[in-house]
């Protein structure tokens, strides 16, 4: 049994992939036999996610304008806690604030992996245009790969600022729960209006206003279109904005993933217009429930979304085209594409893999676990 810890900041009630993401793995871990901690900003409203893993809840300062992410700053906090805990693996998601724990298991040769859960340049050409971000990125990137002994990429795409700096990673797709996110056994008329989703954190990177504005163009061309907006965020008010008079329905942050199944099986076509994405949990989600999604090809996710949906460019026409091909009454194929792309991208293969990383039992085969990661060399 090792006793793995993994720390990150933007872990909260309202935060999407990434909680998910570490609550997952955590599970896996832990029924693998491993001892598993996070350690996570405290919230002030005392919530806790819903897992066997201990929860460290370390003292945190809101980020204004955020819609409530938090950050650790206390290196102290930090030390004090892995102390504590005596770590034998430490996963990291955080190239910011949360260095001190690398640098803590490199003293103390405790093997440190880094999740890549963000492009840097990307998050920098969206919020300070004007800096030169990839010389940024290039140097906040060397910097932590000195520090931590393997990095992990979810995405081709979100390895690519590491390749710059011939520096190696690990690929390790993230995954969906199959049971839970499973298409509806009906599916409403072709001739019914199509349902279009959006379900995403409503910031900036992720471009919400694009589903808007495709809306509206197809709102105008007699389309009978009707869009659900899953999801909270600094832009809501800017977007209602937007939206008035057109069918568009907010349902703010569903944090029952019941709910947001029953959304994403219910709608035709997901959009997911975020550049930067370097996954798009969301998006897999989507497919799960059989629900193809449209994406922009700027981001990670034509890699994750394969055939069973479309990857266009920025302008609103593109858009309408891609949805008018997959609400096409041929979109059952679609649905079952949708369906079968998410089948090949199980938890338990990201659990196994990132067990294989660290050198821990997973619950394949000995000989199955040597295949199940592949190591990217620059």
């Amino acid at each position: 049994m090792a006793r793995i810890v993994h720390l990150a900041n933007f872990f909260g009630p309202r935060s999407g992939g990434l909680r998910t993401t570490m609550v997952r793995l955590a599970e896996g871990y832990t029924a693998a036999g491993h001892d598993v901690h996070l350690v996570v900003p405290h919230q002030p409203c005392d919530w806790r996610p819903q897992t066997r893993a201990r929860v460290h809840s370390l003292a945190s300062i809101p980020i204004p304008r955020s819609g409530g992410y938090r950050i650790m700053l206390s290196t102290r906090d930090i030390k004090r806690t892995l102390n504590d805990i005596k770590p034998d693996v430490i996963e990291l998601s955080d190239r910011l604030t949360l260095v001190s724990a690398a640098k803590w298991a490199r003293q103390r040769r405790i093997p440190c992996t880094l999740f890549a859960h963000e492009r840097i340049d990307g998050v920098l050409s969206e919020y300070a245009a004007p800096v030169p971000g990839r010389h940024i990125a290039d140097r906040m990137n060397a910097r932590i790969a000195s520090e931590v002994d393997q990095i992990v990429t979810t995405t081709r795409y979100a390895a690519v600022e590491f390749d710059r700096l011939s520096v190696p990673t690990y690929y390790v797709p993230l995954g969906v729960d199959t049971d839970h996110f499973r298409p509806l056994t009906l599916i409403p008329e072709a001739d019914d209006t199509i349902e279009l989703v959006l379900c995403s954190r409503l910031s900036q990177e992720k471009h919400p206003e694009k589903a808007i504005q495709v809306l509206a163009a197809g709102h105008r061309m007699g389309r009978k279109w009707h869009l659900t907006v899953v999801g909270d965020g600094p832009k809501m008010r800017d977007l209602r904005k937007m939206a008035h008079g057109l069918p568009v329905t907010f349902t703010g942050f569903v944090s029952s993933p019941h709910q947001v199944a029953a959304i994403l099986q219910r709608s035709h076509v997901a959009l997911a217009p975020g550049p930067i994405e370097t996954f798009g949990l969301a998006a897999l989600e989507a497919l799960s429930c059989g629900t193809p999604v449209v994406c922009s090809n700027r981001s990670a996710l034509p890699e994750v979304i394969g055939s069973a949906g479309v990857a266009v460019p920025g302008d609103v026409e593109a858009w309408l085209r891609a949805i008018d091909s997959l609400a096409h009454p041929s979109r059952l194929f679609v649905r079952r594409l949708a369906r079968e792309q998410a089948l090949t991208m199980p938890w338990q293969r990201s659990i196994d893999r990132m067990l294989a990383i660290h050198g821990l039992k997973s619950s394949t085969h000995p000989a199955e676990q040597h295949r199940s990661f592949e190591h990217q060399a620059a």
